[in-house]
């Protein structure tokens, strides 16, 4: 049971690289992350004996 988490695209490195340079950025609201957390634990319980890997991304301090 794998899941990845996006907090927010929001970045300030500013590499030419860049591929998400042009995109609107947006964060996941308290709420948001609440019910991401509820579903997650729901899954779980559903599956107790998977094993459970959580990847995030995003939440640089700077826009904390």
């Amino acid at each position: 049971m794998n899941f990845s988490v996006f907090f927010t695209n929001r970045c300030n490195m500013n590499c030419s690289y860049c591929y998400e340079k042009n995109k609107k950025e947006c964060s996941m609201s308290y709420e948001i992350i609440d019910k991401t957390i509820d579903f997650i634990v729901s899954k779980k319980h559903e599956n107790p004996t998977e094993k459970l890997s959580i990847v995030t991304h995003g939440g640089d301090t700077t826009y904390a």
